[in-house]
């Protein structure tokens, strides 16, 4: 994209300020409906990811800044925040103990596709690369989608998108 890495490391930041403000904001919204969560955040995930995609061939920094930083950042907060909260409800006693594990979950699967996309840059281009990713991820979080169910005891709250907007 002829773009400097400061270019990258701003869009992975707005990335990150994204995930941070959106499980900040939405945490209405996963108690009203965990499977709604969880779906927007599978649409918007692949959406950026096609954005980005979209932005490397097209040669537009802009729209990749837009694309991972912000649909990205927005969607892994989504996605991030879901199964805490409902891995929470669970196992109530062992909160800090969940918790860890979650979070761990997710560094562990940098150490699992680290390797493998490295592999995978050798022979192949970023775009085919991401377009993989896209792919194995929707997969995940569509599975993730039809599995993911609070316990039985927990009863949703009536929520409005007013009450999800004033959180």
């Amino acid at each position: 994209m002829s773009c400097s890495v400061t270019d990258i490391e701003i869009a992975f930041s707005i990335s990150l300020l994204c995930l941070g403000l959106t499980t900040m904001l939405t945490g209405k919204l996963v108690d009203y409906s965990e499977k709604i969560s969880v779906g927007l955040s599978t649409g918007l995930f692949v959406a950026g990811m096609a954005g980005s995609v979209a932005a490397i061939k097209l040669g537009l920094p802009w729209m990749f800044i837009l694309m991972y930083g912000v649909v990205q950042g927005i969607a892994l907060g989504l996605g991030y925040l879901s199964p805490i909260k409902t891995v929470m409800a669970w196992f109530k006693n062992k909160e800090g103990w969940i918790l860890g594990l979650v979070m761990a979950s997710f560094a562990g699967s940098k150490i699992l596709f680290s390797p493998i996309i490295g592999n995978m840059l050798q022979t192949h281009d970023i775009t085919y690369v991401m377009s993989v990713l896209c792919v194995i991820g929707m997969c995940c979080m569509c599975v993730a989608t039809l599995l993911l169910k609070a316990p039985y005891d927990i009863v949703h709250e009536r929520v409005s998108w007013k009450t999800i907007k004033d959180n």
